[in-house]
């Protein structure tokens, strides 16, 4: 995918707001994350949400985040500096192999600044992106006692049309929550 790097920086901007800073501790307190926890961030962007997950599982839980977009992953990685808990992964989640636990997944399909990452939002790309991640999921939660939580990040530009279409396709797989806020394209 081919990733504007002037739309990502006018993002990041955004996120150092106060606005930016209160829709992260809406989302934190949403997951209602525990210390020790390892929580996998799919489309992490520059790190304002990894740097607030590492410090809400402290040092003995870890965040990985992973981006396709070489520029992001770099951003993140200055954010997160002097953050023992944080890895990154540069790849996108078709060629990701999840084979590290988390206790919660994340995945963004929503981000303006990635070109064609939307279509995620159409209903065949969108079923065939949650089958595979909930596959990987699947596998890696044999050994447990619970199933990993999974939360999908969909775009605040959806028209009504397009949303009832992700809606339906959504209630056809077992994730357990929708983060509905994100940079818009308006």
């Amino acid at each position: 995918m081919e990733f504007k790097n002037d739309i990502a920086i006018i993002q990041q901007l955004a996120t150092q707001t106060n606005v930016g800073f209160i829709r992260r501790q809406a989302i934190l307190s949403e997951l209602n994350i525990q210390k020790g926890q390892t929580i996998i961030d799919i489309g992490c962007g520059g790190g304002h949400l990894l740097k607030e997950i590492s410090l809400a599982v402290g040092e003995q839980g870890k965040i990985i985040g992973v981006d396709s977009s070489d520029f992001q992953i770099k951003s993140a990685k200055e954010l997160c500096s002097g953050l023992s808990n944080v890895e990154f992964v540069e790849n996108s989640i078709s060629n990701t192999y999840l084979n590290k636990s988390g206790n919660v997944f994340t995945i963004n399909i929503s981000s303006p600044n990635t070109k064609n990452l939307r279509r995620l939002h159409e209903k065949q790309m969108l079923s065939e992106l949650l089958e595979s991640v909930c596959s990987q999921r699947d596998k890696l939660d044999q050994n447990n006692i619970r199933q990993t939580p999974l939360l999908l990040k969909l775009s605040p530009d959806l028209d009504d049309n397009a949303l009832r279409i992700f809606t339906s396709v959504i209630k056809e797989f077992p994730i357990q929550g929708v983060i509905a806020t994100n940079t818009t394209l308006d």
